[in-house]
C-alpha cells in the first residue's frame, strides 16, 4: 500500500542549498548585510542591500520580516528606474507569495521577474526565478508547466556564467535539485521512464558534489519508479543502497521511510518475516519521534502480514492502535483499509455483529472514495460473514443470511471480472481493431484488382474499336473514367512518384535518404480506454482523427506511411527529398496537436470520451520503398523510426516531442524547451525538446465534429 519517498519542503532546500556557500552563521551573516546597508545610503547599491537582507529572510523561512525590506527596495527601484532591482523585488516577492501558498500572485511575480532578468542579460538570476516559478508550479499541481519551468531553470544554470567557485557550485546543486524535482513530476504522471532518465541525471550531480541526503531521496525514487512498474526485485538495490547512506550519515528518519519501502517490497514479494522485520524497524523509528502518519501506516502493513500468517488477535491490537490514529489525522483512504480489515479479523473470531458493522462502514467509505479493488476485497468479506453466520442460524434467518452472501458473492464475481478481465477484454479489442483495418485494406485492394480486371477488358475492347467506331468512342471515356478511378486508388497507398514508377516499370527500387523527417504519434492510455469501449465507439474515433491527420499531412506536403492500431507514421523529406521537411512535419505536428486539443473540448463538452496524442519526432536517414507482391505497401526501415518512436514514447500528451537532430533543422524557426537527457529504451540517454505550440492552429476543412 505504501510507497514513500522522502520529501524536502522548498524551505528545506534552499536552506541547504543556497544557504550551503555561506561561511558565516546566520546571525552574522545578517549583520554583515545589515552593516552594509549603513554604508549605502543611496542609488542603486541601496536597493541591492535591501534585496539582499530580503532575501536572506526567504532563505531563512522567516516571511515575516521580508515585507519591510521588500517595500523599500520596491519604492526606490521604481524611483532610479533601476530593472534589475525591479526583478529582484519581484523575485522576492514571488518567493514571498509561494511561502504564502498565495500561488496564482506568486506565478505572475516570478513571470515578471524573468521578464526583466532577461531583458537585463541576467541569466544566473533567470535561472533562480525560473526554479522558483517551477516550485510554484509544482506546488500548483501543474506538472506539465512546473517540468517546463525546471527545464528552463536547468537550461540556465548552466549556461550562465560561473563568475566564483561557490556561484559555479550553487548552480550545480540547483541543477540537481531541478532535475530531481522534475523527475518526481514525471513520476506522478505516471511517465516512469521520463522520470527514471531525470533521476540519474539527478544523481550524479548530488553525487558529484557529495550532496548524501539528496542521493538517498533519489535513489527511493528510484525504487518506487520500478514498483510503479511492477518490478519489485529490481527496486529492492536502489532502497539498500539509499538505506546505507541514511545510516552512513545518521538520517533515521530517511532510514525509517526506507525501512517501510522493503517491508512492503518483501510483503508483494510473499515473504512475511522479512517483511515484518523490515516494517518493525520502521515502527520502532517513528515511535520514537511520534510520527503518527508513518506509525499508522506501518501497523496497517504490519497487521496484513500478520493476518496472512493466520494470527488475528496480534492483528487486530495493531490495526485497533492504527484506526486511532488515522481518524486523528484524516486519512480516509487509510481508514477505509483499516476497517475493512478489522470487518475480516471479527469474521474469522466469530464476532458476526462486529464484523458486519466494520464492513457496512468500510463499505460506504470505499464506494465514497471509489477504490475499486478494496471493494471487490469488501465483497468477498461480506459474502463470507452472511456464510460463517447462516451455518450458526436457523429456519427464517438463515436462509436471510444465505441470500445475503449470495448477493455479495455476486458483486465479488462481478468486480473480479471487471478487474481480472482486462487482459481478455483488452485482446478482443485488439482483434476488432485489426479486423476493422484489414477489412478496409481489402475493400481498397479489392478495388484496385477490380480496376485491373477491367483495365484487361479494355484493352480487348480498344481492338474492337478498328470494327466498331461508335463502341470505340464510348469505350474510350469509360477507360478515362476508371483510370482515373484506378489512379486515384493507387496514390492513396503510394506516393505519387512511386505509383508512377511502378505503373511505367513495373515495379519501383528501395532507395537509401540520406536525411529524412520521421513523425510518429499515438494516443495516451489507449488501451485503458478501449476497455470501456465498444469496438465500433473506438474505431469510429480512431478513423475520425486519422482522417484528420491525413488531410493535415497533405497540407504540409508530409507523406503519411501507415497506421498500426493506434499509432500513426509519417515522414517528410521522401521519396522526393527536399531542404523543408523538417519544418513541414513541424508544422504538421502542431496542427495535430491543435486539431486533438480542441476536439478534446468539443468531445468533453458534449460528455463523451476523447482521446490525447503523444508525438514524436526525428531526423536521419531512412530506406524507404515498396514491400510485398500481393498488398503494396510504401514504408521505410532504419534506426531513424526506431529513435521517432522513442521521442513519442517518452513525450507528453498534447505535445510535440523533438531530437537533437531536428532541432538543429527547426531551431530558428520554432520556439523550443530543452528537456535534458532522457533515458530511452536500447538508445541510452538522448537530448530532447518541447516544441512551442506558437502557430498551431486547426484550419478549416479539419473534422471536428462529435
Amino acid at each position: 500500500m505504501m510507497k514513500k519517498a522522502v520529501s524536502f519542503p522548498i524551505v528545506l532546500i534552499l536552506l541547504l542549498l543556497v544557504g550551503a556557500g555561506k561561511r558565516l552563521p546566520a546571525q552574522n551573516t545578517l549583520d554583515s548585510l545589515k552593516g552594509i546597508l549603513k554604508l549605502q545610503t543611496k542609488g542603486e547599491a541601496t536597493v541591492d542591500a535591501l534585496c539582499a537582507i530580503g532575501e536572506f529572510f526567504a532563505d531563512q523561512n522567516q516571511g515575516d520580516s521580508v515585507p519591510a525590506y521588500l517595500e523599500k527596495a520596491t519604492t526606490r527601484s521604481a524611483e532610479l528606474d533601476y530593472k534589475p532591482g525591479m526583478a529582484k523585488c519581484l523575485q522576492i516577492d514571488g518567493r514571498l507569495n509561494r511561502l504564502r501558498k498565495n500561488l496564482p500572485l506568486a506565478i505572475e511575480k516570478l513571470k515578471e521577474s524573468i521578464r526583466l532578468f532577461e531583458q537585463s542579460g541576467d541569466q544566473f538570476e533567470t535561472a533562480k526565478s525560473w526554479f522558483f516559478l517551477a516550485d510554484a508550479y509544482d506546488f500548483n499541481d501543474e506538472q506539465y508547466n512546473a517540468i517546463d519551468a525546471y527545464g528552463q531553470s536547468i537550461r540556465n544554470f548552466k549556461q550562465c556564467k560561473k563568475r566564483t567557485a561557490e556561484r559555479a557550485l550553487f548552480c550545480k546543486k540547483m541543477t540537481a535539485v531541478a532535475l530531481w524535482r522534475t523527475g518526481t513530476n514525471y513520476e506522478d504522471d505516471g511517465n516512469h521512464v521520463a522520470a527514471l532518465g531525470n533521476y540519474q541525471e539527478a544523481l550524479d550531480l548530488f553525487k558529484a558534489i557529495n550532496l548524501e541526503k539528496f542521493q538517498g531521496s533519489v535513489l527511493i525514487n528510484f525504487g518506487n519508479n520500478y514498483l510503479a512498474m511492477k518490478e519489485p526485485r529490481k527496486a529492492l538495490p536502489y532502497y539498500y543502497k539509499a538505506l546505507k547512506i541514511f545510516q552512513k550519515i545518521n538520517y533515521v528518519d530517511g532510514a525509517g521511510i526506507v525501512y517501510i519501502n522493503l517491508g512492503d517490497v518483501y510483503g508483494i514479494l510473499e515473504m512475511p518475516d522479512s517483511s515484518l522485520y523490515f516494517l518493525q524497524q520502521a515502527e520502532s523509528i517513528f515511535r520514537k519521534n511520534n510520527y503518527e502518519k508513518y506509525i499508522a501506516e506501518v501497523l496497517y502493513s504490519e497487521a496484513r502480514v500478520l493476518l496472512g500468517k493466520n494470527e488475528p488477535d496480534v492483528a487486530l491490537i495493531k490495526l485497533q492502535e492504527s484506526l486511532d490514529m488515522v481518524q486523528r489525522i484524516h486519512n480516509r483512504n487509510l481508514c477505509a483499509n483499516i476497517l475493512n480489515q478489522l470487518g475480516e479479523i471479527f469474521r474469522r473470531k466469530g464476532v458476526y455483529p462486529k464484523s458486519e458493522m466494520y464492513l457496512d462502514t468500510a463499505r460506504a467509505l470505499i464506494q465514497e472514495l471509489n477504490l475499486k479493488p478494496l471493494l471487490q476485497e469488501n465483497a468477498l468479506s461480506s459474502s463470507k460473514l452472511y456464510e460463517d453466520w447462516a451455518k450458526s442460524s436457523a429456519g427464517a434467518q438463515k436462509s436471510i443470511f444465505l441470500d445475503q452472501s449470495l448477493q455479495y458473492f455476486k458483486q465479488y464475481k462481478s468486480y473480479q471480472d471487471s478487474i481480472f478481465n482486462e487482459e481478455k477484454e483488452k485482446e478482443l479489442t485488439q482483434k476488432e481493431l485489426t479486423y476493422a483495418f484489414e477489412k478496409k485494406e481489402a475493400i481498397t485492394l479489392g478495388e484496385i484488382k477490380k480496376q485491373q480486371l477491367i483495365g484487361g477488358w479494355l484493352l480487348a475492347g480498344f481492338v474492337m474499336v478498328v470494327l466498331f467506331s461508335l463502341a470505340m468512342l464510348r469505350q474510350r471515356n469509360k477507360v478515362k473514367k476508371e483510370q482515373k478511378r484506378s489512379d486515384a486508388l493507387l496514390l492513396n497507398i503510394l506516393p505519387a512518384d512511386i505509383a508512377e514508377e511502378l505503373k511505367t516499370k513495373g515495379s519501383a527500387a528501395a532507395r537509401m535518404i540520406d536525411e529524412v523527417t520521421v513523425l510518429f504519434s499515438d494516443f495516451k492510455d489507449f488501451t485503458q480506454l478501449s476497455e470501456t469501449l465498444t469496438p465500433k465507439d473506438l474505431v469510429a474515433e480512431i478513423n475520425e482523427c486519422f482522417s484528420a491527420f491525413d488531410l493535415i499531412m497533405q497540407k504540409h506536403g508530409v507523406e503519411k506511411i501507415k497506421t498500426v492500431g493506434d499509432a500513426y507514421l509519417a515522414a517528410g523529406g521522401l521519396p522526393s527529398p527536399n531542404d523543408t521537411h523538417a519544418v513541414n512535419v513541424l508544422n504538421a505536428a502542431l496542427e495535430m496537436q491543435a486539431f486533438m486539443k480542441e476536439r478534446k473540448r468539443i468531445r468533453e463538452t458534449a460528455g463523451k470520451f476523447f482521446f490525447e496524442a503523444r508525438i514524436g519526432v526525428h531526423t536521419g536517414p531512412v530506406v524507404a520503398g515498396i514491400v510485398g507482391i500481393k498488398k503494396f505497401a510504401y514504408d521505410i526501415w532504419g534506426d531513424t523510426v526506431n529513435t521517432a518512436q522513442r521521442m513519442e514514447s517518452s513525450g507528453e500528451a498534447g505535445k510535440v516531442n523533438i531530437s537533437g537532430s531536428t532541432y538543429e533543422l527547426i531551431k530558428k524557426q520554432f520556439q523550443c524547451v530543452y528537456r535534458g537527457m532522457i533515458s530511452t529504451k536500447g538508445k541510452g540517454e538522448v537530448g530532447m525538446y518541447f516544441v512551442k505550440p506558437a502557430v498551431a492552429t486547426v484550419e478549416e476543412g479539419i473534422p471536428l465534429a462529435v
